[in-house]
């Protein structure tokens, strides 16, 4: 039987985010949905397999990290982070739960 969460980790001693899928969850595809430089998961939904007459969907989690710095250095709330530094850890990310519909 497949496992009905998905665990994301930057590292083993952080533990990792825990992503609840919904019922019908198929094969989920990682990428920058709302072009701000952190990877996203898009998850397709059909139920029952094979005809998703109960439902079709695609939801979206998007992964919240501390902002990229514009060019005058102003990136928000969270602070920011230099564009050199896309690839530093943040260890304060957020992933949404994956129960809002597109």
């Amino acid at each position: 039987m497949a496992s009905n969460h998905l665990t994301y980790s930057l590292s083993h001693s952080t533990g990792g985010r825990v992503l609840a899928l919904p019922v019908g969850s198929q094969r989920h595809l990682v990428t920058d949905v709302d072009g701000d430089g952190t990877n996203d998961i898009v998850l397709p939904v059909c139920r029952p397999k094979g005809t998703c007459a109960v439902a079709s969907e695609i939801r979206l989690s998007y992964n919240r990290q501390r902002p990229l710095c514009s060019s005058d250095g102003e990136g928000g709330g969270l602070g920011c982070r230099a564009h050199d530094d896309t690839c530093v850890s943040d260890y304060g990310y957020l992933l949404d739960p994956l129960d809002c519909e597109v």
